[in-house]
């Protein structure tokens, strides 16, 4: 069992009676979610609130958690993660460190290179169903991809008001 929190992961291998920590992160970045492939690598995504510290973005292990490597996407502030069949990562973002775009991010590589496939929107949790049709849902609405990141459809009922106030 991993546990993602403000400061680091957490790895229980006991049913969660103890815990270890296995990634120290201080108190500069926040973990909001960790997924697995098939072949057992992890892959969690922070958000960094002190960038000139540390950049935040992905972290990956190969070695079941035990161990992190910061290994792409840094500076993105990562809000959610989703892994479809075909072991394709999805990053949705909710701005960067420097540019403050909103995306989200695929990557068919196993995390080595990622590409955009929906831009300026700031994405606030994404999910996945059995038959890999991803929802994201955005400051601006929901939307749905049903060819994996090739094209998104506003799915937003017309009776929703939504807004997004910039403070």
């Amino acid at each position: 069992i991993f546990f993602g929190n403000w400061g680091g992961i957490f790895r229980s291998t006991d049913g969660g009676i103890n815990w270890t920590e296995v990634l120290d992160l201080g108190n500069t970045e926040v973990i909001k979610a960790i997924v697995g492939n098939s072949v057992g690598t992890l892959f969690a995504g922070s958000i960094s609130f002190s960038g000139d510290i540390s950049p935040g973005g992905i972290y990956s292990s190969t070695d079941g958690g035990a161990t992190w490597q910061l290994t792409g996407l840094s500076y993105h502030f990562v809000s959610s993660m989703v892994i479809n069949a075909d072991d394709e990562i999805f990053v949705g973002t909710n701005g960067n460190w420097y540019t403050g775009t909103g995306r989200i991010y695929k990557s068919t590589d196993n995390g080595l290179t990622w590409d955009i496939v929906f831009d300026n929107h700031y994405i606030l949790s994404l999910s996945i169903n059995e038959y890999n049709e991803i929802a994201a849902a955005s400051e601006t609405g929901i939307f749905c991809t049903y060819d994996d990141g090739v094209t998104w459809e506003n799915i937003t009922p017309s009776d929703t008001v939504v807004y997004y106030e910039k403070v």
